[in-house]
């Protein structure tokens, strides 16, 4: 995608060996996906068990983007899923900024061996990095 700002409604999925990549290589503006109202779509807002905004699959990377919840409450926070949810192996978050979210990264529910996350800056508002079933070495 081009430079920009994005509103997306529902969910990112990929199939493995994908790359999210922005154009920038430190966390700023010229590339920000919003994550929209999820109770448009299933429902989801305000259930911290639903479907992430985006789901790693094997060999995904995510690099250089902002993602930003605008519909997040300054004076009571709302429960989101999670932003980013890996699954496998050699995921890689890098240079992301992530704004509101209610729960940042989840490498800790499905088994993500060899992860890598570097510069990655947020202000989670309940969860931030959740690390398990890793049977690997991560950096």
């Amino acid at each position: 995608m081009p430079s920009g700002t994005y509103k997306i409604a529902g969910h990112l999925q990929n199939a493995g060996n994908d790359l999210y990549r922005g154009c920038v290589a430190r966390p700023a503006t010229l590339l920000r996906l919003q994550h929209g109202e999820h109770s448009s779509g299933d429902g989801k807002r305000r259930n911290a068990n639903g479907t992430p905004f985006i789901q790693m699959q094997a060999e995904c990377t995510i690099k250089g983007i902002t993602i930003f919840y605008p519909n997040q409450s300054k004076t009571a926070p709302v429960a989101y899923p999670w932003c980013i949810r890996g699954n496998g192996d050699n995921n890689s978050i890098i240079d992301v900024l992530l704004v509101n979210p209610w729960q940042a990264v989840d490498f800790g529910t499905n088994p993500c061996g060899r992860h890598h996350v570097r510069n990655l800056y947020g202000q989670a508002l309940y969860r931030g990095i959740f690390v398990d079933n890793c049977f690997d070495v991560a950096g």
